[in-house]
């Protein structure tokens, strides 16, 4: 996928949120969003950024409903950070499946876009799967890492991610940033 990028699908799925089924009627419906979730009807969704991939995973595999969510989005040269999608609510065909998509994109401390290759990665994020139930969190399958590398700029740097129920019809965006630092300054 080309330089500082790593694109992975997996099929499971950092300190101040606490994210839960009813996260998004407590801290805003769609009209309030933060950067980091947009929600349209049931369907909603949450970006989380780690630098702990495995930590995350493990927290998720424990407790899937109601999981610790790390604020800490720096990482140092040569460490890649990831980003992963909860979420809610996507709406079901007549066999009962989601058809759910997720894109990837970062830009650089410049807002150009950063590494080769496509504008967006797109993966599968919940196809051919059933809902995950109302009010139910899920882990979309598709991830992305980012490792900036000697050489990158140091800086803020955004992972973008556009998010698509297709059997609703529904696109839904959010954005993380994350600053990489010389191993010195951390």
């Amino acid at each position: 996928f080309g330089k500082g990028l790593i694109a992975t699908i997996f099929c499971l799925g950092m300190g101040a949120h606490s994210a839960s089924a009813d996260l998004w009627h407590r801290y805003g419906t769609s009209q309030d969003e933060a950067h980091w979730r947009s929600s349209d009807g049931e369907f909603a969704v949450i970006q989380v950024v780690t630098n702990e991939p495995q930590e995350f995973l493990k927290e998720w595999a424990t407790h899937p409903d109601s999981f610790f969510v790390s604020t800490d989005n720096e990482t140092e040269v040569n460490k890649p950070i990831y980003t992963f999608m909860v979420f809610t609510g996507c709406d079901h065909n007549w066999k009962g499946y989601c058809d759910v998509t997720v894109s990837y994109k970062t830009t650089g401390p410049d807002g150009e876009k950063f590494g080769t290759g496509e504008e967006w990665i797109e993966m599968d994020g919940w196809t051919k799967r059933g809902t995950p139930g109302r009010g139910r969190l899920q882990l979309l399958r598709g991830y992305m890492g980012v490792n900036v590398e000697d050489g990158d700029d140091l800086g803020e740097y955004t992972i973008h991610a556009r998010i698509h129920d297709k059997n609703a019809g529904v696109v839904l965006n959010t954005s993380q940033k994350f600053v990489a630092k010389s191993p010195e300054s951390l």
